[in-house]
């Protein structure tokens, strides 16, 4: 109980978070890299399989990490989805005016880049959406070593764009990124909603109550056809944010117990087993590729200018405003921040290709342009706050 206390107080700061996820990307270049890398890849390609008695589930570890704990991952985001909806910072246009525009013209831009680049050369333009994403954990990470006055309002700018971004990406994968469905599935998953919606619609604040009708919800969308992870955002949209004067509200209590193990654990296992890519001379020297250029120069550059110009845009027509304690060109740190994609680019990028060299110079390029994003962020944010 005391390591689980330590490891939760430990967590809450968004700097170890970061801290975390580099450690367990550098850790899968290391692994990769060196004379246990035929060992990385084979452990990471072990079938594992699940016995449910009428059918059993087998997968290699990566597609359980990449489909159960990133369900969870997700189910985890569309928690935070709601609540910021219902009751937090997009709970009104006017609130979420700045944050719509910024997400936006952040998710236009990086794919009109990455389509100008690549054309429709087959094999690379299913990558379209990896530079429209955003990690979250990681731009808050990097926001987190900025002491300023200006920070907390920046912070919630940043965190709801970031979620405008998470929403963006989860409709993208559903409409996109899903193969040929089984409508046999899909037909049952009115069973586990339905079971849901009554639970739901009869205030029934019992957690317990809906585990079971997440899983099979997940089991269901799995074998549809369509990506699991979207299991995890649906279930949380059947989750009570009200409370009771006895019962804390079921959504925050399962969000408070969620932080910990969706950013502190199932991200940095996620970076452990995605980011392993060879590093060597050649391929640095294939790198400069369409696709390369694409994913770069969409994160890097289309991020920060499409955030910052849409929202300058509608600020200028009066649409919307920054808040009084930020300024622009704090506002324009910010912006580069969101270029950070990490882990959201790689789970894009993994569902975007099969082939090993093709998604290796994808993952690499997505760390660069990542690299580049959160120290350029940094250091704007740290030159625009020294007056603060």
């Amino acid at each position: 109980m005391k390591i689980l206390s330590v490891f939760n107080k430990f967590v809450h700061n968004p700097k170890n978070i970061g801290l975390l996820l580099v450690s367990a990307t550098l850790l899968a270049l290391v692994l990769k890299n060196s004379a246990v890398g035929s060992v990385y890849d084979k452990v990471l390609a072990t079938v594992f399989s699940l016995p449910l008695g009428f059918t059993t589930i087998s997968k290699p570890i990566t597609l359980w990490i990449n489909d159960g704990l990133m369900a969870i991952f997700f189910f985890y985001v569309g928690l935070e989805i709601k609540r910021e909806l219902l009751e937090g910072e997009l709970n009104s246009f006017q609130k979420a005016s700045l944050p719509v525009f910024g997400a936006l013209g952040g998710l236009i831009i990086p794919i009109l880049l990455y389509k100008y680049f690549v054309q429709d050369t087959h094999i690379y333009k299913d990558g379209w959406a990896i530079p429209a994403a955003t990690d979250i954990a990681f731009a808050l990470a990097v926001l987190s070593f900025i002491s300023s006055k200006s920070t907390p309002a920046m912070k919630v700018v940043l965190l709801a764009m970031a979620i405008i971004d998470d929403i963006a990406a989860v409709l993208i994968i559903a409409f996109f990124y899903t193969p040929a469905i089984d409508s046999n599935f899909l037909t049952w998953l009115t069973v586990p909603i339905l079971g849901l919606i009554f639970l739901n619609l009869n205030n029934i604040y019992k957690t317990c109550l809906y585990i079971p009708f997440g899983l099979v919800l997940w089991f269901l969308v799995l074998k549809s056809g369509i990506h699991a992870t979207l299991a995890g955002i649906l279930f949380s949209f059947f989750i009570p944010l009200k409370s009771t004067r006895t019962l804390e509200s079921p959504l925050i209590s399962i969000e408070k117990k969620l932080h910990p193990i969706a950013l502190g654990l199932i991200l940095p296992i996620f970076a452990l087993t995605n980011s392993g890519v060879i590093l060597s001379v050649s391929s640095v020297l294939n790198l400069p590729h369409p696709m390369t250029y694409g994913i770069i120069s969409g994160l890097f550059f289309g991020k920060q200018l499409g955030v910052y110009l849409s929202v300058r845009i509608a600020s200028y027509f009066g649409v919307c405003q920054l808040p009084e304690t930020i300024t622009w060109s704090q506002f324009y740190g910010v912006s580069l921040l969101m270029g950070i994609g990490f882990t959201m680019s790689l789970f894009i990028a993994n569902l975007s290709f099969v082939d090993p060299e093709v998604l290796d110079r994808a993952r690499l390029s997505i760390l660069i342009a990542s690299l580049f994003s959160g120290i350029a962020g940094f250091i704007v944010l740290k030159i625009s706050t020294r007056k603060d």
